[in-house]
């Protein structure tokens, strides 16, 4: 059986139903990622043909061009270039062997900084990947600049669990439509929750038969909860499995993003997967996708008066125009599956 050969960060459960789609196409997979200094406690499922090795145990470069030559993959992905051991490794196999090298990304053309690689890219990302594999259009820029022809990049490197999110039922929404906002994600400085916190302080006496659950964990949990305290119709939960995911989305009616910083912002393609409206900044990637302003919900610039007005917009809507927006949002999902994904991956095998 043929291998393909995964050099990652950090596993996210989107990750999982690529792997499966490779493993049903026939390969095996070989999945080292970071085990340490992770953001969420998410664990892998044991999957059939998929082998999980901890990055903790292979430290080293010699290490783990060892298991490259043990197993003779016909294709290397890496998560991007953040981990330096990688990068060393991939710069190896593109110079001792014929194995084509994809490079994910979920990054921006922002400039700044960036034009360190821009400048170096030849001796860096030209010497370390084959490929580029992106996550949308505005990733696709940043490639470009990075000196990948258009026949070496690739596209799309990310997608939720349409399967899953897509059992969402809106059947039950044809009867009475959930007044309810869900934010789901990290909590944290970048994702906008305090601003979104001081909109729903303004404007919830306005719409009070809706109400806004903020979903996740993170370094601003303590002061999102004191923030929260005195205004009434907000909920926060925790971090929560996929499975749950599902039930509180069904029973939500508008999925809204504050961020002020999102690469992409997957959970975008979720929430249009589950059928429901979406409010967001025009910041995250994911929006050029899955998002057509007007049609299934509102892009706003980043700050309180764009939100609040996305959101004015959305609440006065009634249930009839409210479900209309969740089909469009689930028809807009099926642009990119899992298996679109891997067999991104696999139109590299010549």
């Amino acid at each position: 059986m043929r291998s393909i050969f995964f050099l990652y960060a950090e596993l996210n459960p989107y990750n999982v139903p690529v792997f499966r789609a490779l493993t049903k196409m026939g390969y095996c997979l070989y999945v080292i990622h970071w085990d340490h200094k992770k953001l969420t406690p998410y664990i892998p499922p044991h999957i059939d043909g998929v082998n999980f090795l901890n990055r903790s145990e292979y430290d080293s470069k010699e290490k783990i061009l060892g298991l490259v030559e043990q197993i003779q993959p016909c294709i290397v992905c890496t998560s991007g270039w953040m981990d330096p051991v990688y990068n060393a490794v991939a710069k190896q196999i593109r110079k001792r062997t014929e194995i084509p090298v994809i490079a994910m990304i979920d990054t921006q053309w922002k400039g700044g900084k960036q034009w360190l690689n821009v400048i170096f890219s030849h001796f860096r990302h030209r010497k370390w990947f084959s490929h580029i594999l992106v996550a949308g259009l505005r990733q696709y820029n940043y490639a470009k600049k990075l000196g990948f022809s258009n026949q070496d990049i690739l596209n799309p490197s990310l997608s939720a669990d349409v399967e899953l999110f897509s059992t969402c039922s809106l059947d039950g929404k044809k009867e009475q439509y959930p007044r309810q906002f869900i934010y789901i994600g990290r909590l944290s400085e970048e994702k906008g929750l305090k601003e979104l916190i001081e909109v729903w302080k303004e404007l919830y006496s306005e719409i009070p038969e809706w109400k806004l659950l903020l979903v996740g964990d993170g370094p601003m949990r303590m002061e999102i909860e004191t923030l929260i305290k005195a205004i009434p119709s907000v909920t926060l939960s925790s971090y929560q499995p996929q499975d749950r995911l599902v039930e509180m989305l069904e029973n939500s009616g508008c999925f809204i993003l504050p961020s002020r910083y999102e690469p992409w912002a997957l959970v975008i393609h979720e929430a249009a997967c589950a059928g429901l409206p979406i409010v967001c900044t025009d910041v995250c990637g994911a929006v050029d996708h899955f998002l057509i302003n007007g049609y299934n919900g509102y892009k706003c610039p980043v700050g309180k008066e764009g939100l609040k007005t996305a959101m004015k917009k959305i609440a006065v809507l009634n249930s009839s125009e409210l479900l209309n927006f969740s089909y469009r949002s689930r028809e807009l999902s099926q642009r990119i599956s899992p298996s679109i994904v891997a067999s991104a991956i696999l139109s590299v095998i010549k």
